[in-house]
């Protein structure tokens, strides 16, 4: 990356598109505190960022969600032992992530077992857990990672308003090479490649 300045504000709807090899994954590093800029700042409400110093809730999507053998809930609520899940955070990250009506058509709900990586689910649900799993822990961003990349042409659309629906709420910032993507953001980055 070279010569790159942006700003992104409370509750924006961020898209970054480009070529491979263009950056995108560099920034989402960059932003979500993997690794430090050789040069250049990074400011969060006009503070500079410190990888060591700041803490800022990001949920993080990627293109592929591991589910591991375990209940919706353990899934969502990743990490966290069964008696210290919060059923508040965790319905609400279900009803965000638009999963309620998946969930009631369980007879077990929230008990569902997940097997074999979620081969019980199809691949826009898998994604939908992921989003759950992402807003548990209540972040002020969320970063998708090419979220469109496992779902069919057909479920494409419906997501994409799920996540535009988050957006009203939540900061959205979403890396996809596909321009059809990008038509609900309100802010797009377009990276070329650096020679």
């Amino acid at each position: 990356l070279k010569d790159l300045s942006f700003r992104i504000k409370k509750n924006d709807f961020v898209g970054i598109i480009g070529p491979s090899g263009s950056g995108k994954s560099t920034i989402l590093k960059l932003l979500m505190g993997v690794i430090k800029p050789k040069k250049g700042k990074i400011f969060i409400d006009g503070k500079n960022f410190q990888i060591e110093k700041n803490y800022i809730k990001i949920g993080y999507v990627g293109q592929r969600v591991n589910l591991i053998k375990g209940s919706l809930t353990q899934n969502i609520a990743f990490g966290v032992k069964e008696e210290d899940v919060d059923y508040e955070k965790l319905n609400f990250a279900v009803n965000t992530a638009q999963l309620r009506s998946l969930v009631d058509s369980f007879e077990e709900g929230l008990d569902k077992m997940v097997i074999d990586s979620g081969l019980n689910f199809s691949g826009g649900q898998i994604q939908r857990i992921g989003i759950a799993r992402a807003l548990y822990n209540s972040p002020e961003i969320l970063v998708f990672d090419e979220p469109t990349s496992a779902i069919d042409n057909k479920l494409k659309e419906k997501f994409l308003k799920d996540i535009y629906s988050i957006s009203k709420t939540k900061t959205i910032i979403m890396v996809t090479h596909n321009e059809l993507d990008l038509k609900n953001c309100n802010k797009i980055i377009e990276l070329n490649k650096y020679e």
